[in-house]
Order: C-alpha cells, then structure tokens, then sequence
C-alpha cells in the first residue's frame, strides 16, 4: 500500500538524499520521490507546483528537511515555503530530520505545521511514525 503521492526530501548530503529515497521506495511509503540537495532547488519545485494549474495535485503530501542545510535550518526553509502564494492549506506531512537527537527542537516544533522530528538514517519506528500520519491525514500547511 502506497501511503504518501508524492515525496519532495531535502538533505544536502547526496548519500542521505540517496538512502532516504530507497527506504522511502523499499516500505512503499511514496509513489513519485524527488530528492533536493540544496533550499534554492526544492522551493523552484515548490514555487512552480503551486503557481500552476494543475499544481496543487502534483504538490508534495510528504516533505522530510533537513534541519541542518548550508546557510538555512529546517526552520527557515519551512519559513520560505509557507510563504509562497497557494501553498497555505495543502495537505503535506511535513519531518524535520537530523543526525542526532536534540530536545530543544521539541519545542520548536509545536510552532509549526510539522509532524514530526525524525532521526537519520530512518529507522523502524520513523517508518511508522511516517505512516500514522499518512492514515491520519492530518497533515497541514
């Protein structure tokens, strides 16, 4: 069972970028990944989707960021895309990832339309983390 559409995944690390997809592929969590390596590339796609007609059904339903990108936080590249004209309202999961847990981000994250904090590489329970929220469709931007 395919849960999410389309998958858009940001990670400057082209490995990361490379594991994600095949896990995301291998578990049938996405039907369409395309994988970003830098904000400027990720938010033409999301700028683009979303100013065209038929757009919106080609927009992401899952997102995972990465928090720490060259010049930008998961935050910050959040920030941006909320910001583009059409975009409020679609349904996309959104994750934040990392590399190491951090507590702080906990908090932070109650501030944005973000579904989770997921840790890399993905493990078992980030897959079902990703999975309830795809059959909760509770996910908002």
């Amino acid at each position: 069972m395919t849960y999410y559409r389309n998958a858009f995944l940001l990670d400057d690390d082209p490995i990361a970028n490379f594991l994600l997809e095949s896990t995301l592929r291998d578990e049938g969590l996405a039907r369409n990944i395309a994988a970003f390596n830098t904000f400027p590339a990720l938010f033409n796609a999301f700028s683009g989707l979303a100013e065209s007609d038929a757009g919106t059904d080609e927009l992401p339903d899952l997102l995972l960021l990465d928090m720490h990108m060259p010049g930008k936080d998961g935050f910050e590249v959040l920030d941006r895309i909320l910001s583009i004209p059409g975009i409020e309202g679609n349904k996309v999961c959104v994750f934040l990832m990392s590399a190491s847990y951090d507590p702080r981000l906990e908090e932070k994250i109650k501030e944005y339309p973000v579904s989770g904090y997921l840790i890399k590489p993905l493990n078992g329970t980030a897959i079902r983390q990703l999975i309830q929220s795809a059959v909760k469709d509770e996910c908002d931007l």
